[in-house]
């Protein structure tokens, strides 16, 4: 299958976390990647509107509770899906996750086959 048109930036501080998941998805989806609050603004500056915002919660700079916060409040985005990944879940985390407005919770996993499958069913609208 080829690339879908889709489009996706990944929020991660964690360089190998962000390999996993762009090279899970191969050539299904462009994916962008932002280390940090300020590399993700920037993409948005220039004009990037992804189809889905995935944003890891541990973060150095601002954690992923902040980043989903800020991005929630601009108004281009607001039709954007912004799915909060963690790779240490917890049921208090994904209860306050749905407190807040968080639709998308996803545990990371290391079964990019079934990572790539939660990514791809967010982009179809399932």
């Amino acid at each position: 299958m080829g690339n879908t048109g889709k489009k996706i930036l990944v929020v991660d501080n964690d360089k190998i976390q962000i390999n996993q998941i762009k090279n899970g998805l191969g050539m299904e989806v462009e994916v962008f990647c932002a280390n940090s609050d300020k590399e993700a603004l920037e993409h948005f500056i220039r004009g990037l509107i992804p189809d889905l915002i995935l944003v890891d919660i541990l973060m150095i700079q601002r954690n992923g509770w902040e980043l989903y916060h800020l991005l929630w409040g601009i108004s281009l985005l607001q039709s954007v899906p912004i799915a909060i990944i963690t790779s240490e879940p917890q049921k208090d985390e994904e209860i306050n996750a749905k407190k807040i407005g968080v639709k998308i919770y996803i545990e990371r996993t290391s079964d990019t086959k079934e990572l790539k499958g939660k990514i791809l069913n967010i982009l179809d609208g399932r």
